[in-house]
Parts: C-alpha cells; sequence; structure tokens
C-alpha cells in the first residue's frame, strides 16, 4: 500500500515527534510504501546540532531515504522559529500549512492512504485535507 504521512514536524527533532517516527517506521516494516511529508528539523529542538548539516536548508526540497525500508522522507522548507515563543511558533504553524499544501500537490504520486500528523491536529489536517480533495482519494 502507498502511504502519504505529512507531519508538520518529524525526527530527528525530540518530543512527541517520536510517535510519528515509529507509527512511519512500523507502517514500513509491515511492506508499505511509506513517504513521511515534512519540513526541516528546528534547531532548538534537535540534541545533536550536527545532525542539521545535513539538510540544505536553502533548497524548497530535500529528499531522504531509510535504507532496508521502504520510506522516504521528503522535507520542504517553511518559517523555522528561532525559539519556542508563541507568536513565532504561529507563524512557523501557519507555513508549514502551506508549504506542506504546496508540496502535497505537487507530488506526482497517487497514494491510497494519507495520514497527517502535528501541532494542532486540525490545523495539521488541513495539506491531508487539500491533498485528498485534489486527488480524489476515497474515505
Amino acid at each position: 500500500m502507498k502511504i502519504l504521512f505529512i507531519a508538520n514536524h518529524f525526527y530527528p527533532e525530540v518530543g512527541a515527534i517520536r510517535t510519528e517516527y515509529e507509527l512511519a517506521r512500523e507502517l514500513a516494516n509491515m511492506n508499505h510504501e511509506v513517504t513521511v511529508l515534512t519540513t526541516f528539523p528546528r534547531k532548538y529542538r534537535v540534541p545533536n546540532r550536527l545532525i542539521l548539516e545535513n539538510y540544505n536548508t536553502k533548497k524548497f526540497l530535500h529528499i531522504e531515504t531509510i535504507p532496508n525500508r521502504k520510506m522516504k522522507i521528503i522535507r520542504v522548507k517553511s518559517f523555522i522559529s528561532p525559539s519556542d515563543t508563541i507568536s513565532y511558533r504561529f507563524l512557523e504553524l501557519a507555513s508549514s500549512i502551506i508549504s506542506l499544501s504546496l508540496a502535497s500537490i505537487l507530488l506526482s504520486k497517487d497514494y491510497e492512504v494519507v495520514l497527517t500528523a502535528g501541532d494542532l491536529e486540525f490545523l495539521a489536517s488541513i495539506p491531508g485535507i487539500i491533498y485528498k480533495s485534489i486527488k480524489k482519494i476515497k474515505k
């Protein structure tokens, strides 16, 4: 099964995002083709800053593959807040919704299942709703 998993934050960030990573990993272990659509990691939420050197944040799109798994991670550019303050976080959330929505529309593959996760679940689900509407995925 082809699964698109849209999450506004994903591994290597710490916190609740670990649940999304584990879910995606387990779905891939069950021989599903999993594509995670997410944003670049936030510096203040990554314990090892050296990991961030692997990402070219100047580009709009960065694609990663997880070795030995049917899992691909597509990262898109959005506003990344410099700190965890409410005003910056709101801008970050709005920006990630717009970026993830555009990227999901531009994806050429047709997925059978779309999962969404992230901060403020209803808002984080907007890119999935847009993708579902445009690609006409069944409920």
